[in-house]
């Protein structure tokens, strides 16, 4: 796995030049993909974290897993803002980044059968298959909101700065309180199957595009 050339991977304008140093420098992908598996182990083990089944609203007849974990503060920060993490991996192609989410998906399994364990409410074998989905993945926990506090005109990838340079969405975020969202693949209620929501379908490529979906 490669990292982005820090020409490419512009922070300049980051007023906190230690963090622009760390991001710049950052761990390779391999390592941090293991800094969260060893942490999220470390949150379930502790009781942190939580899962629940999400109901379909725009997939109606539809539902999905869905975990939150925290992170280490740093460990947040290199994910969704250094050189070598998700965001970074998305900038490089849509094929490396879908490579980089699936295999977070995979070490991130084990902490979440862990928190399920806490509170099986649902078979775990519908939990995990959601989980192991095609169109499973990852994302800050929050949405939006750790976006909007960011500050903005900090984190500018050429490519996208170039593209969507206003978005809210090309910001550095970095809450009091970081975790991950991971969102399982919608599953009919129905027939069981797979369901991929088609709002999302060019996810991949928007994230290669522009750096947000």
């Amino acid at each position: 796995m490669r990292m982005v050339n820090p020409a490419e991977w512009d922070l300049s304008r980051m007023r906190d030049r230690h963090r622009a140093h760390r991001l710049l420098n950052p761990p390779t992908p391999s390592e941090l993909i293991a800094m969260i598996e060893r942490e999220a182990m470390s949150a379930a083990v502790s009781g942190e974290g939580f899962w629940d089944w999400q109901k379909g609203i725009s997939m109606l007849g539809c539902g999905r897993a869905f975990a939150v974990i925290p992170i280490c503060r740093d460990t947040f920060d290199a994910l969704f803002n250094g050189r070598s993490g998700y965001r970074a991996q998305y900038y490089l192609s849509p094929a490396e980044g879908a490579r980089f989410n699936g295999m977070l998906m995979k070490v991130l399994l084990e902490p979440i059968k862990r928190i399920y364990e806490l509170d099986p409410r649902r078979s775990w074998d519908s939990v995990k298959r959601s989980i192991e989905g095609p169109w499973s993945k990852i994302w800050v926990q929050g949405d939006s909101k750790p976006f909007t506090d960011a500050p903005d005109g900090e984190f500018c990838p050429r490519r996208w700065a170039e593209c969507a340079n206003q978005s809210i969405w090309l910001r550095a975020p970095l809450p009091a309180v970081p975790a991950i969202d991971i969102k399982g693949t919608w599953i009919s209620d129905l027939v069981g199957h797979y369901e991929q929501d088609p709002d999302k379908a060019d996810r991949d490529d928007c994230l290669w595009e522009r750096g947000f979906a």
